[in-house]
């Protein structure tokens, strides 16, 4: 009986020490992975296919980790995505940028999503994603070429012109 307590005892602080590492280290040790990651892709942005691609493929296996950690992770998805994209897995990229704005709807998860439409030729989903991360943050426009430009930041002005005016009308009632 005098041996069960401390056994017990041990048993408690090591669970204990185990759900400490699994919910706090393994999360702290994904962020900084992940804000080293950006770093390391802000880097190669401009570099030659073969280190893109060498780049990618090494942090890959880190971002999937810490998806695996916490699904619920957009910024790891999304992270993945941009390194799919420099690895030349635009398909892969594609699900991995749509898993992450089905998380978060966040603009830059759009336009990557429309730029990946783009440069496989599908217009009418670029247009319809570019614009999503158009009524976000009027920036994302200056990302394509001119016709497709002058479309998004008309269609904002009109989006705004029509939600000012459902105001006024709103107002008067």
């Amino acid at each position: 009986m005098k041996l069960v307590r401390p056994l017990l005892a041990f048993l408690a602080v090591a669970v204990s020490f185990v759900a400490a590492y699994r919910l706090c280290w393994m999360r702290l040790r994904c962020e900084r992975d992940k804000y080293a990651i950006v770093q390391r892709l802000d880097y190669v942005r401009d570099a030659d296919a073969y280190t893109k691609n060498t780049v990618a493929r090494e942090i890959l296996p880190r971002l999937r980790a810490c998806v695996e950690q916490d699904p619920s992770d957009f910024q790891a998805r999304f992270l993945m995505a941009k390194a799919a994209t420099h690895a030349g897995q635009d398909q892969l990229a594609l699900s991995l940028y749509q898993e992450a704005a089905d998380l978060n709807q966040r603009p830059e998860i759009y336009a990557s999503i429309g730029l990946l439409h783009l440069k496989a030729g599908r217009v009418n989903e670029a247009r319809e994603n570019l614009m999503r991360a158009t009524m976000f943050n009027t920036h994302f426009a200056g990302y394509v070429a001119q016709p497709l430009q002058d479309e998004l930041q008309a269609a904002v002005i009109a989006r705004r012109e029509r939600l000012l005016e459902e105001a006024k009308r709103a107002k008067t009632r």
